[in-house]
């Protein structure tokens, strides 16, 4: 046998050496991802008859928030929504782990890092679940799409926290972001080609800037009441 038939005879065994210890590695990685799901279906199944409390695990999800332990809040909660509770309850779950999810993207990043897609999925959930608009959820999810340069998006979600928002300090943070995603969606429509003019406004955005402008002085309240009157035609 010549040398080259050798190095090919070497290459062909070398190759189906290489190609069983691929499909060993996959047979194992499925058997390990089989066990694993077992053992946490059995996990659950054995926390279920100790009396495992939804209520109990959203509490301390939360609280874990609150130290800044943002991962572990995640975990807690996801794990907390593998079981039944009311629709309210699991509204409440949703909007603390999309905040959490929230909270660990990093702005800097060029390109989401998947936190901020869960967490604007999250938000969604939480509309549909929930019997009564979420005002934090909501604005959440309006900051997400600002994020994505969704600006009309952005800007409905901003009307509808500012509908559903109670207490001088969220009337005026949703007046803030609302007004933010206006102006962001009129600069996003600058052109990158020659002198940056300024478009001009949509109706709908120029009647808003003036209720902005003259709002101005008056009280939350008030900036509430004439907004919701004068916009109901808006989406």
């Amino acid at each position: 046998m010549s040398s080259v038939e050798d190095e090919d005879l070497l290459s062909s065994i070398t190759k189906i050496l290489q190609l069983c210890n691929s499909e060993q590695e996959n047979a194992q990685k499925a058997r390990a991802a089989e066990a694993k799901k077992r053992a946490d279906e059995e996990d659950r199944e054995k926390r279920r008859k100790d009396g495992f409390s939804v209520a109990a695990a959203a509490n301390r999800g939360a609280q874990a928030y609150k130290e800044g332990d943002y991962a572990r809040a995640i975990d807690i909660l996801s794990d907390a929504l593998e079981f039944p509770c009311a629709d309210t309850l699991k509204a409440s779950i949703l909007s603390n782990r999309a905040h959490a999810h929230f909270k660990l993207h990093n702005p800097k990043d060029r390109y989401d890092d998947g936190h901020l897609a869960s967490a604007l999925s999250d938000c969604d959930r939480v509309a549909e679940l929930a019997s009564t608009p979420h005002y934090k959820t909501i604005l959440l999810a309006g900051m997400i799409l600002v994020s994505q340069a969704d600006y009309d998006a952005a800007v409905s979600k901003g009307k509808k926290a500012l509908a559903c928002s109670s207490g001088r300090e969220e009337e005026e943070k949703a007046m803030d972001f609302l007004n933010s995603a206006m102006a962001a969606r009129i600069n996003s429509r600058r052109s990158s080609d020659g002198p940056r003019r300024p478009p001009e406004p949509t109706p709908d955005e120029a009647r808003i800037l003036k209720m902005l402008e003259e709002m101005s002085l008056k009280t939350p309240h008030e900036v509430r009441c004439r907004f919701l009157v004068q916009t109901t035609a808006c989406p």
